[in-house]
C-alpha cells in the first residue's frame, strides 16, 4: 500500500531568460503538464512490478462523476478539472485507482514551476491542500 500526494505538475520554461527583467512581464515560452506526486510515483513503480500488488491511496478535488464532456465542463465551472483526469490517467496506467478519493470542494494538488531557458528553477508555486484532507477512516 502506498499512501501519498496525486500531483499535477505543470512546468513553464521561458524561451530566452537573458534579460534580468523577468519579473512583472511575460515571456515566450513552453508548458508541459504531467502526473506527479512523491506517492503516485511510488505507487506507479510498484505497479509495474505487480499491477494487482499495489493499492495507492489518495486525494484529489473535484467529484468522481461519469466521464463526458458535460461533467468536465461542470468540474472546470466548479473549480477542479484535474481530479478526474488524474484518476482517469492513473487508470489508463494500469494502476489501480479506487482509492483515490475526490473531495467535493476541494482542489487537486499542482505543482507549477518556472524555469529559466536553461531549465534552472526560478520558481514555484505548490498548492497541496488536499492531502490535509484525507480522512483516517479512508486510509
Amino acid at each position: 500500500m502506498v499512501i501519498g500526494g496525486t500531483v499535477v505538475d505543470i512546468t513553464a520554461t521561458a524561451h530566452d531568460t537573458s534579460s534580468k527583467l523577468m519579473l512583472n512581464s511575460s515571456f515566450p515560452g513552453t508548458t508541459r503538464i504531467s502526473l506527479g506526486g512523491v506517492g503516485r510515483n511510488v505507487a506507479e513503480a510498484v505497479s509495474k512490478l505487480n499491477a494487482d500488488g499495489c493499492v495507492f491511496v489518495s486525494a484529489v478535488g473535484g467529484e468522481r462523476p461519469e466521464q463526458s464532456i458535460l461533467n468536465m465542463v461542470a468540474e472546470a465551472a466548479t473549480g477542479d478539472l484535474f481530479g478526474s483526469w488524474l484518476i482517469s490517467e492513473i487508470g489508463r496506467k494500469g494502476m489501480r485507482n479506487l482509492e483515490i478519493h475526490q473531495i467535493s470542494g476541494a482542489r487537486t494538488a499542482t505543482y507549477t514551476a518556472l524555469h529559466d531557458a536553461a531549465g534552472s528553477l526560478l520558481s514555484a508555486v505548490a498548492d497541496m491542500d488536499v492531502s490535509e484532507l484525507l480522512s483516517p477512516s479512508k486510509v
